[in-house]
């Protein structure tokens, strides 16, 4: 059985992520499509505005035919580990052929070029690399001057648009693991990854979410599929809709710590600058932004500061490693064809398909370092749902669910 691979958050799932089901189908003629998401924190290092089973059921209602959820740990981390951790997840599934993701290039070969540019740091990369980050140019930045200036092909190929940048880590990693998938990629829909203005057709998550935020949904409702307006307009409506508020001052709070720096991404003594800022700030917005600078982006602090509310102090070495990710939807008429397919690492919980992989399943099979890896992403994984059902109002978030089947 031929299976194709999207990775992404449906946060929330929207016409855009339809077209990509879509032209994913199209393009591979798969007998089936596996969607790995994020959980309830993204790469933004946020709560999403839906929980995952949410954006589960609406990813199926739209022509996927399963649904896994990535580790926390990997799915708020840097676009490298994130990318590391959903390719490790989609590498341990045998029976998938083809990657599809959306990329504002579309031009397969030049990702291609500069992903292998990357991994290989050849000396001219080294060097143009060396001297951004010395002149104080931001890594993303100073990563696709190097890129660029490496090889004549990319020299007017500007790697800065964030599904761009996405699609070549996803292109690096599987170079790294010599995998066996097949990349292709689909051009970007409407709205640029960052627009919050609506547009007729496709617009972008951040305009869908800056909506929500300002308990206006409605205004985004031609923008998403029915079934997945619906099937968010329940879910902030059963739950708490000032949940950013709420999440903001927890994690201010935990950035009144004076153990910032065993955090992964804490270097170079940020942690006291992040430390003085938080208890003189009252808010999580003014600290990032008297700590903000060249070096230190918005998005690197923010993954910082949930470090600290998670305690995410490293990222366990993947190798020989398959992460355990969470088969959390399926559809029903596929059931009893893909779950067979699924390996050990792939926790199935259901009271009708014990015979399939649990937790402590997948612990039996590992030796001791690996086992101290698996308790510490699962520590975080627990964290994450305990605080997600926190501010979100959620009774009883935090314990294990059915599988989703529709």
């Amino acid at each position: 059985m031929k299976l194709t691979a999207i990775i992404s958050e449906f946060n929330p799932f929207h016409n855009g992520h339809k077209y990509i089901v879509e032209q994913a189908r199209l393009l591979t003629n798969c007998d089936a499509l596996i969607c790995v998401i994020s959980p309830n924190f993204t790469q933004r290092a946020e709560p999403s505005v839906s929980c995952v089973y949410t954006r589960a059921a609406a990813a199926l209602s739209s022509k996927v035919d399963a649904v896994i959820s990535m580790p926390t740990l990997y799915s708020t981390a840097s676009g490298e580990k994130f990318s590391q951790g959903a390719i490790n997840i989609l590498n341990s599934i045998p029976n998938i052929s083809h990657l599809v993701f959306g990329s504002e290039c579309s031009n397969i070969e030049l990702l291609k070029k500069a992903a292998s540019v990357q991994v290989k740091e050849p000396v001219q990369f080294k060097e143009v690399l060396s001297s951004e980050l010395d002149k104080g140019t931001a890594y993303a930045k100073a990563i696709s001057l190097a890129t660029c200036a490496s090889d004549p092909n990319l020299t007017n190929f500007c790697i800065n648009s964030p599904n761009d940048i996405l699609a070549v880590e996803y292109l690096k990693e599987l170079l790294r693991t010599n995998s066996s998938i097949t990349p292709l990629t689909v051009k970007r829909q409407g709205g640029g990854f960052h627009d919050t203005k609506l547009h007729p057709d496709f617009s972008s998550a951040s305009s869908i979410r800056e909506c929500i935020t300002n308990n206006k949904l409605v205004k985004a409702k031609n923008a998403m599929p029915k079934e997945s307006y619906k099937l968010i307009r329940n879910d902030l409506k059963s739950s708490n809709k000032n949940f950013y508020n709420d999440f903001s001052l927890l994690v201010l709070h935990s950035l009144r710590t004076e153990n910032l720096n065993q955090l992964a991404d804490c270097v170079e003594g940020l942690e006291h600058k992040l430390y003085k800022n938080a208890m003189e700030s009252s808010s999580l917005q003014t600290v990032l932004e008297h700590t903000k600078s060249k070096r230190y982006t918005f998005s690197r602090l923010r993954r910082l500061a949930l470090q600290s509310l998670l305690n995410i102090t490293h990222y366990p070495d993947l190798q020989n490693f398959p992460l355990p990710a969470r088969l959390i939807g399926i559809k029903e008429n596929l059931k009893d064809i893909l779950l067979p397919l699924m390996p050990t690492n792939i926790i199935i919980k259901e009271t009708d398909i014990e015979k399939y992989a649990s937790l402590l399943d997948y612990a039996s099979l590992l030796d001791n370092e690996k086992k101290g890896h698996l308790e510490y992403i699962e520590n975080i994984e627990q964290k994450a749902n305990k605080v997600y059902g926190l501010i979100k109002r959620i009774d009883n978030f935090a314990k294990p669910r059915k599988l989703l089947t529709i």
